[in-house]
Order: structure tokens, then C-alpha cells, then sequence
């Protein structure tokens, strides 16, 4: 309680110490404490680094930056470019992987060309703040290790459409033989189920007898004869149903005629 009760005084004294400031003067502190930030995650890094040569385990410290605080021990990441990107994930990983120059020129605040499509279908292009793109622009301004250049960029957003196409007529259904069906979505069919509602697109009768019965002769092997028996039981029907629903779900009869 006397740490919360100090630590509210404490902000209470840096509130009235910043309000007498002009806003230039408050603009300068606020340059100075992300120099300060930077160069105190430097020093984290270091520290990090030199218990991890002596054979250091970390891990129970439990600390949320140590993956980035092992980058720039090594030179990977600059403690700028995790400043000013730390509360974006994503971006912070991109801009992450680029060459150090590049690094710099994004945290010191330097916008990035980006290619936009127009509603006629042309493309433009504007400058833009990283901090200010959406996932879907972050995905098409950086690949791996670099920035894509306009040429690069209008050929991913070209590519957009087709791919969505694709994703759209992509088929959300597939098979499951280890439990006797199909999946559609999320959810599981058996294989009888499926049958009988292709089936009954052709609008044709599926379950029992259909008027005076012709025995079909069908010669199956015993393990044939004894996966049919399974898939029946597991739908909760007769193998002749199943067989009738194969029959008519695979095309090879429709609902009979007056005339037939």
C-alpha cells in the first residue's frame, strides 16, 4: 500500500514538473526519454547477452522482450526500431528483419511509398507512416528482409483477386474414411447422411422399398461385405439403403417417370 501510495506521488510530482514546460520544451524531454529507452534496452541487451555466455539460464525471469533483447545483443535489431514499433507486433517483426540501415531510417520516423488501386482499377501511389498501415498493406510493402519496391507491390495487389477467387471456389468439404464420411466445414457427416442428401436432389426416395423389390445380384468380397455392413450401422441404416443411396447420389438413378 505505501509503494502505490509513493509511486501516485511520484507521478503526481512529474505531472506539475512537465505541466510548467512549453510544449517545445516537453516535445525535446519526450525525444530525450526514447533516446533514454533505447539506449536502457541496449544495456538490457548486453546484460542479456553476457549471462547467456556464462551459461545463464533466463527463461524463469520471465521476460516478455527477451527474444528482442537477444536481436540486438547480436546486432540483428536495432533497440530504436523496438521503441518505436513495440506496440505493433507484426510491423516490429517486419521491419525487424530488414538490413540495419533501413531499420534506421524507419525509427527515425522516414514513411514508406506505398502502391494504392484506384476505383477505375489503375494504381497509384502514396508515402506513407508504417505505424499507419493496416496488416493487409504491412503484408504487401514488406516481404522477407526487405521492402518491395511499387513494380513488386502492384504485381501482389494484381495477384489479390485471383487468389480470393481461388479461396472462394476453394471446396470446404472433405472426406474422413477413418470415421466413415465426410467433413463439411467443421462438421462431420456420416457417409449415409451425405449419400442421402445427394440423393435427394434428384428427388428421389431413399429408405425401404420402393414398390415390388428386384434383388440386384452383387457379388463383394468378405472384407467388402463387411465395411458395408460397418458404414450401414454407423449411419443408422440398411445396406440396401445405403447401396440405394449410392445408387442415386452417384447419378446412376433418378426418381422413375409416369411413363416408366
Amino acid at each position: 500500500m505505501n509503494e502505490i501510495m509513493q509511486s501516485s506521488a511520484s507521478i503526481d510530482g512529474e505531472l506539475s514538473r512537465l505541466r510548467a514546460l512549453e510544449s517545445d520544451a516537453l516535445r525535446r524531454e519526450l525525444a530525450d526519454s526514447l533516446a533514454g529507452t533505447a539506449h536502457h534496452l541496449l544495456r538490457l541487451a548486453a546484460i542479456v547477452r553476457i549471462l547467456e555466455e556464462r551459461g545463464e539460464d533466463l527463461t524463469e525471469l520471465r521476460i516478455g522482450m527477451l527474444g528482442h533483447l537477444r536481436r540486438i545483443a547480436y546486432g540483428q535489431v536495432l533497440p530504436e526500431t523496438v521503441v518505436r514499433f513495440a506496440e505493433y507486433p507484426l510491423l516490429l517483426q517486419r521491419v525487424g528483419q530488414l538490413p540495419i540501415p533501413e531499420q534506421r531510417r524507419l525509427a527515425d520516423g522516414e514513411s514508406i511509398t506505398i502502391a494504392v488501386r484506384r476505383e477505375d482499377g489503375t494504381f497509384d501511389h502514396r508515402e506513407a507512416d508504417p505505424l499507419a498501415m493496416t496488416p493487409q498493406q504491412i503484408h504487401q510493402v514488406f516481404s522477407r528482409g526487405s521492402i518491395r519496391g511499387l513494380g513488386q507491390q502492384i504485381l501482389t495487389l494484381e495477384d489479390r483477386p485471383a487468389r480470393a477467387k481461388a479461396a472462394a471456389v476453394k471446396s470446404d468439404c472433405r472426406a474422413d474414411r477413418e470415421r466413415g464420411g465426410i467433413v463439411v466445414g467443421r462438421k462431420f457427416v456420416p457417409l449415409a447422411e451425405a449419400l442421402a442428401a445427394i440423393a435427394d436432389t434428384r428427388g428421389t426416395p431413399i429408405d425401404g422399398e420402393t414398390g415390388d423389390a428386384t434383388p440386384l445380384p452383387l457379388r463383394l468380397s468378405e472384407s467388402e461385405h463387411q465395411r458395408l455392413k460397418i458404414r450401414a450401422a454407423q449411419s443408422r441404416c440398411t445396406m440396401t439403403d445405403l447401396i440405394r443411396r449410392a445408387l442415386y447420389a452417384a447419378g446412376l438413378m433418378d426418381q422413375p417417370t409416369q411413363e416408366d
